[in-house]
């Protein structure tokens, strides 16, 4: 992800129902590229949404996961 400026940023995985699934991260992103690690280990197969908001911005992903 890269940003701008710095920014705060609220992250949440959700499944096909919108029930949130895992803890939502918050944190602060510095200018440039940000890696924001996530691991996938307690999710069961599947598909789930990444929700991404900060600021006026905000976009769904979409995120299988096959073990």
């Amino acid at each position: 992800m890269t940003a701008a400026s710095a920014e705060q940023i609220h992250i949440s995985i959700v499944d096909v129902q919108g029930k949130l699934v895992l803890t939502p991260i918050e944190k602060t992103l510095n200018v440039g590229k940000n890696a924001i690690p996530l691991s996938t280990n307690k999710l069961m197969s599947g598909i789930y949404f990444i929700q991404l908001k900060s600021g006026s911005y905000s976009n769904k992903l979409k995120l299988e996961v096959m073990h």
